[in-house]
């Protein structure tokens, strides 16, 4: 009935096939597998009824919510609860307008897909609608999969399993690395079921990647013939995604820059460049105690780092020295956050 009201057609009418029964549903849509006229395979992901009134009550909950924050115990003030809601609202209202995702979808497979392993589904713009988006049809399950998945007994299986899971982990750091750092305009959702994994044969595998870069007003044409391992990473759903501007990827940046020199001076200086500030700030009392509290961390393995307990560690002491973390890094910490446990 949406499908219908949406484009004035049925299902039946708008599509070579189409099946009625929904293969997967999520919070705001449903999908289902369909056939255009020229026989390409799509995904049909129609909205639930209803959901943009849902959100919207939720969203005025919220808001009342963060109004009793102050009588919680505890200082809050480290975050500006307003802003992250105002961040969060935008986000998920567009993602109740299906043109925004199909929009990002149009962006993101610009900038990502053939990045190595990486696909992305194309969009067909002409078929979606404010409830309605149409894509490719992608081949793969969730990566979930992939990661766990018992190893075999057979030592070689086993070893060459372990190696691909560390491949597809590489590659889903670098290329979120690329999409902050580079694109400023990455994926805020990256859970394992919006990442698929699957195999290719042998003539599949090592393609001709073509693609543009602008300088300016110039624009170069590139061709790789790259090796690939015979499995793509397919990105899904890309209703919620995150922007940064140029000067706002740049203090990011140079946060990490600074942390790989060891300079205590350098890495407080860059954090106070990525913070609101509060009230009157001590920026030598600032330094001295982040030089403290990082000390500790800069000649520790990655891997040894519990990067949430950092993080809150850091964003205490901002608070403390009438600091706020910038609203505009919302969406990253809670992209970084889910790649994190993917």
């Amino acid at each position: 009935q949406i499908f219908l009201n949406e484009t004035g057609q049925t299902t039946d009418q708008a599509f070579k096939t189409f099946e009625h029964q929904p293969f997967a549903s999520a919070s705001v849509g449903q999908c289902h597998y369909a056939t255009l006229e020229d026989g390409t395979k799509v995904v049909v992901k129609i909205q639930h009824p209803a959901v943009s009134q849902l959100i919207k009550v939720d969203l005025a909950l919220f808001k009342k919510a963060i109004r009793l924050l102050k009588y919680v115990p505890g200082d809050l003030s480290v975050v500006d609860f307003d802003a992250v809601m105002d961040q969060l609202a935008a986000s998920l209202l567009s993602e109740v307008n299906t043109l925004h995702e199909a929009e990002n979808s149009e962006k993101f497979y610009r900038f990502n897909n053939g990045d190595g392993i990486i696909e992305v589904p194309r969009v067909y713009l002409k078929e979606c609608h404010p409830k309605v988006l149409v894509n490719e049809a992608m081949p793969g399950k969730s990566i979930k999969a992939l990661m766990s998945k018992p190893l075999p007994d057979n030592p070689a299986a086993a070893e060459q399993l372990t190696a691909t899971r560390k491949k597809v982990a590489q590659v889903l750091v670098k290329n979120f690395i690329k999409q902050v750092f580079e694109d400023h305009f990455f994926h805020a959702d990256p859970h394992p079921g919006n990442i698929l994994f699957h195999t290719v044969t042998k003539q599949q595998s090592n393609p001709t990647h073509e693609y543009e870069k602008s300088f300016g007003n110039t624009t170069i044409q590139f061709s790789t013939n790259q090796v690939l391992p015979p499995y793509r990473l397919v990105y899904l759903d890309f209703g919620m995604m995150g922007t940064l501007s140029n000067t706002m990827a740049d203090g990011i940046a140079e946060i990490i820059v600074a942390l790989t020199t060891k300079d205590n001076y350098r890495i407080s200086k860059a954090v106070l460049n990525v913070c609101n500030r509060t009230g009157e700030v001590d920026e030598q009392k600032f330094i001295r105690e982040f030089g403290v509290l990082i000390h500790p961390y800069l000649n520790a393995q990655l891997a040894t780092i519990d990067i949430p307990k950092f993080l809150y560690s850091i964003t205490q002491l901002c608070r403390d020295n009438h600091l706020q973390l910038r609203p505009e890094v919302t969406l990253l910490f809670k992209a970084f956050g889910t790649l994190e446990g993917t």
